[in-house]
């Protein structure tokens, strides 16, 4: 299972509540540089985050901090 369709199986029962999905930064800096990053998704009546991994390690295709439409991300159902 790829992470695209690992996040659209996770995300189908709530599909039509999602307003966006963000990769974010968690701020602490390490050497240089922020050492984790997490999924953010937001909710139209609430949010919920993922848990974090290595930066650049996962999701890959997305740009940190830009706000994504699940369309944008090639879920769609």
């Amino acid at each position: 299972m790829t992470l695209r369709e690992y996040l659209k199986a996770v995300l189908k029962p709530l599909s039509d509540k999602v307003d966006y999905v963000i990769k974010s930064r968690d701020g602490r800096i390490y050497k240089g540089s922020c050492s984790k990053e997490f999924l953010f998704i937001k909710f139209y009546d609430g949010d919920f985050s993922f848990p974090s991994f290595d930066s650049g390690k996962m999701y890959s295709g997305m740009e940190p901090e830009k706000k994504y439409k699940l369309e944008e991300l090639g879920i769609t159902y």
